[in-house]
């Protein structure tokens, strides 16, 4: 993850890039454990980037925590990021 915009506490925004040597597909995205729907670039070829709508609106969430999220691909790969709500970064 490059950036992230996590000011709403209806969505966040999440700048992903692919810095690695073959092609991810996203297929969930879990936030403090729960999943969470999703939308925008979701394939990323060796160095592209892109951005993602992450929807956090089911969520409860206090300003100045940090959550962590994770991002699994279709084979099985996982990252994990922490995101403070309330900020961008």
């Amino acid at each position: 993850m490059e950036a992230y915009q996590a000011q709403s506490n209806s969505s966040w925004t999440l700048h992903l890039r692919n810095t690695g040597n073959k092609v991810v597909a996203i297929s969930a995205i879990y936030v403090d454990a729960n999943p969470v729907t999703f939308s925008g670039v979701t394939t990323y070829g060796p160095g592209e980037a892109g951005t993602l709508t992450v929807d956090v609106s089911d969520l409860t969430l206090e300003c100045g925590v940090g959550y962590p999220v994770k991002i699994v691909t279709k084979d099985g790969a996982v990252f994990s990021f922490l995101i403070i709500y309330g900020r961008q970064q």
